[in-house]
């Protein structure tokens, strides 16, 4: 897999793989289902915080992709999906040299601004932007 290199960012952003499992999508007419997802997100990306966490403990580095962290030695026991992605998608993670790390949901707006504008549900809950977490 050839990265996305995200502009003016140190991480490089990696093409998400698709998911095997179905992924409940988020219903977008629907405000709690929006907030549930979003919950989910964050949730399901503190996890995967841990799991990369946890990678570079054991490997001195952190993963080049997801599925690193699956196999052979299980720090999560799937790739978690995005509810937003418009396909099977998954979270997506970005990685630089210098042991940084970001990870991110597409957001409720559907739309992939590779983590460079982030979701801020006080600008209404279907708000432009990418849910994030990241290490600096």
């Amino acid at each position: 897999m050839e990265p996305i290199a995200s502009q003016n960012q140190p991480p490089l952003i990696y093409p998400a793989p698709k998911t095997e499992t179905p992924v409940e999508k988020a219903n977008l007419d629907n405000e709690d289902s929006i907030r549930n997802s979003v919950a989910r997100v964050n949730a399901d990306m503190r996890s995967m915080a841990t799991a990369l966490e946890s990678y570079f403990i054991d490997w001195n580095k952190y993963p080049t992709n997801l599925n690193s962290l699956t196999t052979p030695i299980a720090y999560l026991t799937q790739v978690f999906g995005d509810p937003f992605a418009k396909g099977n998608e998954t979270l997506k993670l970005g990685v630089s040299e210098k042991n940084y790390w970001k990870t991110y949901s597409v957001g409720p707006d559907q739309e992939d601004d590779e983590a460079e504008i982030i979701y801020d549900p006080t600008n209404g809950t279907i708000s432009e932007g990418d849910i994030v977490r990241e290490k600096m």
